[in-house]
C-alpha cells in the first residue's frame, strides 16, 4: 500500500511540474491584484519596485508601474507553461527617462531559449510580441536594463501570455504578388516569405512549393530559428533570397501550398485580389503580411497591407496607408506640368531619407467638397507606413517616368524639413479608416485653412486625402 501511495505521489508531482499549473494570462491591470507577482528586486544596489497606477494605462485606466532609482533595472513575473507547446506574449509598454546609449529589454526567460526585444524610449505605449516553443515548465516575463543615474519608470498594460497555441512550424508569412509598375516588372520584384515559428533551425531539403510558384528545396536550404526564408522571382533584387524554379504569383490570386519532404501540407494560403483582401497589395506597392501566425491563414482579416515594398527577410512591419495628395495648381511649382512625376519622400527622425513613394499628379474635376470652387486640381497617391513620417516633395517636370540617370529637376518642393518646427509631419499612428482629425501638418498653407485637412478618401477605409 505504501508503495502504491508513493507511486501516486510521484506521479502527481510530475503533473504539477509539467502541465497541471500551466497558465494563460490576460492582465489589464484594472486593480492591483497582480502587482505582488512582480516583486521588488535589488540590482547593483538600486531598487526596482512594482506598484499600481490607476490611470497610467493605454486608455487612461489601470497599469502596472515599475519604478527604478537609477542604473540597474530588473523586474520579473513568474510564469508556467507546458513543455512542447508554443507560447506567445503580447504586452503594451511605455517608458520615461530612458535614453541612449542605455537600454531596456523585455524578455521571456526560462521556459525556452531566451527571447527578447528592445523597448522603445519614446514615452508612448508600444505593443510588443514574443513567440517561441516551451522547453521547460517554468520561467519569467522579465524587464531588464541599464539607465543613467536618474530615476526611470515603465508602465505595463494589456499583457497576454498564451500557452498551447497551434500553428505550423513553418508558415507562409508575406506575399508580394503584384508589385507596382513604377517599381518595375512583376518578374523582377515578386517574392514569397516563409517564417520559422520555432526555436530551432529546420532543414528544408525535400520541402516544396507545389501550387502557385514551383520550387523544391535543396540540401543547402535551411530556415533558421525564429527567422525568415525568402523565395524570389529574381533573387538578384533580394540579397539572401533563393530564386524559385518556375511560375509567378498570379495578380488575380491563387492557392499557395507548402509541403514537407513526405508530401504533407505544412501551410497553405488562398489569397485573392478582391473581396476582403486588401486592394493595396494589388499593384499599389504593399505586400500581404501575416498578422498572426497562430490565426487562420486563409482569413483575409489575418493579413494586412505592408508599407511600400514589404519587408522581405525581416519581421513584418507597420501597416501601409494609401495617402492621396490633392493640390490646387496655385500651390504647384511653375516648373511642373500635367503628368509630371512627383516623389513624396518620407523618413523618421533623424531624417535619413528612405526612398519614398512615387506618385503621378493628374488633372481632375473639381471635387464637390472643394470650399473654393476651383476647377483645376491635381491629385496623386502613394503608400506610407502607419507611423509618424516627416515628408517632402521632389519633382521631375520634364518626364512622366523615372529612368536611370534622370535627375530630379526641381529638387525639393519646399525647404528641408526641420523637426523642431513640427511641420510637414504625416502622423498615421492613429489612423482607423474613419478618422477625420489626423494630426497632419501641410507643405503649403495652414492646418486650419478651409479645405486643408485630412479626410477619408472616397469610402475606402485604408486611405485618406491630404489637401495641399
Amino acid at each position: 500500500m505504501k508503495r502504491v501511495l508513493a507511486i501516486l505521489l510521484a506521479a502527481s508531482m510530475l503533473l504539477v511540474g509539467s502541465s497541471l499549473f500551466a497558465e494563460n494570462l490576460n492582465l489589464t491591470f484594472e486593480d492591483d491584484s497582480d502587482v505582488s507577482n512582480w516583486g521588488n528586486y535589488d540590482q547593483d544596489n538600486m531598487w526596482t519596485s512594482a506598484s499600481w497606477d490607476a490611470t497610467g494605462g493605454v486608455d487612461g485606466t489601470g497599469a502596472l508601474k515599475l519604478h527604478d532609482g537609477g542604473w540597474g533595472f530588473l523586474s520579473k513575473r513568474p510564469i508556467t507553461a507546458t513543455i512542447g507547446n508554443k507560447y506567445r506574449l503580447t504586452v503594451s509598454v511605455k517608458t520615461t527617462n530612458w535614453a541612449d546609449p542605455y537600454f531596456l529589454y523585455l524578455k521571456v526567460e526560462g521556459i525556452g531559449e531566451t527571447d527578447s526585444v528592445a523597448v522603445n524610449s519614446d514615452g508612448v505605449f508600444t505593443t510588443y510580441t514574443l513567440m517561441g516553443t516551451v522547453t521547460a515548465d517554468s520561467g519569467y516575463i522579465k524587464f531588464e536594463g541599464m539607465n543613467t543615474g536618474t530615476e526611470s519608470d515603465v508602465w505595463v498594460d494589456n499583457l497576454v501570455f498564451e500557452d498551447g497555441l497551434s500553428t505550423s512550424d513553418i508558415v507562409i508569412n508575406e506575399i508580394y504578388y503584384n508589385p507596382p509598375t513604377i517599381q518595375g516588372d512583376d518578374s523582377d520584384w515578386e517574392f514569397l516569405e516563409l517564417f520559422n515559428t520555432t526555436d530551432r533551425d529546420i532543414p528544408l531539403e525535400g520541402y516544396a512549393i507545389t501550387e502557385g510558384i514551383k520550387y523544391t528545396f535543396v540540401q543547402e536550404d535551411t530556415i533558421k530559428a525564429n527567422s525568415y526564408f525568402v523565395l524570389a522571382y529574381n533573387a538578384a533584387n533580394y540579397p539572401g533570397s533563393v530564386q524559385w524554379t518556375s511560375g509567378g504569383l498570379k495578380n488575380s490570386g491563387e492557392d499557395i501550398v507548402l509541403k514537407d519532404a513526405a508530401g504533407n501540407t505544412v501551410d497553405s494560403v488562398d489569397y485573392d485580389d478582391h473581396g476582403d483582401w486588401s486592394w493595396l497589395a494589388d499593384g499599389k506597392g504593399a505586400s500581404l503580411s501575416l498578422a498572426d501566425p497562430y490565426g487562420d491563414h486563409n482569413d483575409p482579416a489575418n493579413w494586412y497591407p505592408s508599407a511600400f515594398g514589404g519587408t522581405p527577410g525581416e519581421a513584418n512591419g507597420p501597416r501601409g496607408v494609401w495617402v492621396n495628395f490633392r493640390a490646387n495648381t496655385a500651390t504647384v511649382p511653375d516648373t511642373m506640368s500635367k503628368n509630371s512625376v512627383v516623389q513624396v519622400r518620407g523618413s523618421n527622425p533623424p531624417l535619413e531619407w528612405n526612398g519614398g513613394s512615387l506618385i503621378f499628379l493628374e488633372n481632375e474635376a473639381v471635387p464637390e467638397d472643394d470650399p473654393y470652387g476651383s476647377s483645376d486640381y491635381w491629385v496623386g497617391g502613394g503608400l506610407f507606413p502607419a507611423e509618424v513620417t516627416y515628408y517632402k516633395f521632389y519633382t521631375n517636370a520634364s518626364h512622366n517616368t523615372v529612368s536611370p540617370g534622370v535627375e530630379w529637376e526641381h529638387q525639393g518642393w519646399e525647404a528641408n524639413v526641420d523637426p523642431a518646427s513640427n511641420d510637414r509631419i504625416l502622423d498615421l499612428t492613429g489612423f482607423t479608416g474613419s478618422d477625420t482629425t489626423l494630426p497632419v501638418q501641410y507643405v503649403n498653407g495652414w492646418a486650419d485653412k478651409p479645405g486643408q485637412y485630412a479626410h477619408p478618401w472616397e469610402s475606402n477605409d485604408t486611405s485618406f486625402v491630404v489637401w495641399l
